[in-house]
């Protein structure tokens, strides 16, 4: 039996029931289809899963939703308004802060956060708020940059630029372009392979198709026989497909047996 939970995600009020067990991650990207936050290891360690609940930076993937009743979440979709770029996911493309993007969306959370509560943070003082959020793409230096140039910007210290396009047009020679795919990825649009499985659905409303590792339960053992005989009956009942007939050949069909042994000896 799930239990009542109503708060208000991106500035709408959501009222559902949740199993008691679903981590807001897991509601966020399952239940509201919002897969800005990444699940890069749901134990708390990387901080893709950032979003902000209450104001201040959270793992989504360590708190459970059902104790959310009441709150207030903001996540990386309903950080721009009006379809206008947040100076931030601006300032993450300009200063080139997004490579693969996968945690960008966790880094502009943690980033929003802090800017919220200091208007003109230090250094140490973005190390600290960003302490959560792993990159395995860069050394940080970017991102640090990213930081203060949207603090400038929020402060009104620098006039933001129209579109991508005319940052890079003015005495850009020798100087780094904002990649194309960086603004979609700051708006946490960029799709990775768990999105499409939480995503996508067929026609039936079928999942994706998921797979898994299947071990053995013994570490050490001695193979006797192995029942084949579904395999071997899949096998079979395949039609082989027709080849193209090479010029000056004549047209012949060929008949596969089948094996009728169902078991594989082995010693």
């Amino acid at each position: 039996m799930g239990i009542p939970l109503a708060l208000i995600v991106n500035g709408e009020k959501v009222a559902t029931e949740v199993d008691p067990s679903l981590s807001l991650l897991r509601f966020l990207r399952e239940g509201l289809l919002l897969a800005g936050a990444k699940n890069g290891c749901e134990k708390g360690h990387c901080g893709a899963c950032t979003v902000i609940v209450d104001g201040k930076a959270k793992r989504s993937c360590l708190l459970k939703a059902a104790r959310l009743g009441g709150s207030t979440i903001l996540t990386i979709e309903g950080l721009a308004k009006s379809g206008e770029t947040h100076p931030i996911q601006r300032a993450f493309v300009l200063e080139g802060a997004v490579q693969c993007g996968f945690c960008t969306p966790g880094m502009i959370m943690a980033t929003k956060a802090l800017l919220d509560r200091v208007a003109s943070p230090s250094d140490t003082e973005i190390a600290e708020a960003l302490k959560d959020n792993l990159c395995r793409c860069t050394g940080y230096a970017a991102i640090r940059r990213a930081v203060q140039r949207a603090a400038r910007e929020l402060r009104g210290e620098a006039a933001p630029p129209t579109s991508f396009e005319e940052a890079a047009t003015d005495d850009c020679v020798g100087l780094s372009l904002p990649r194309k795919e960086a603004p979609a990825k700051t708006r946490g649009e960029a799709l990775f392979a768990e999105d499409l499985a939480d995503r996508w659905a067929g026609p039936g409303g079928e999942k994706a198709l998921v797979g898994k590792m299947l071990f053995s339960e013994r570490t050490h053992a001695v193979i006797k026989s192995a029942d084949i005989s579904r395999a071997a009956a899949s096998a079979c009942s395949q039609k082989p497909a027709s080849r193209p007939r090479r010029r000056g050949t004549s047209s012949t069909s060929t008949t596969r047996t089948c094996p009728s042994s169902p078991r594989l000896k082995t010693t």
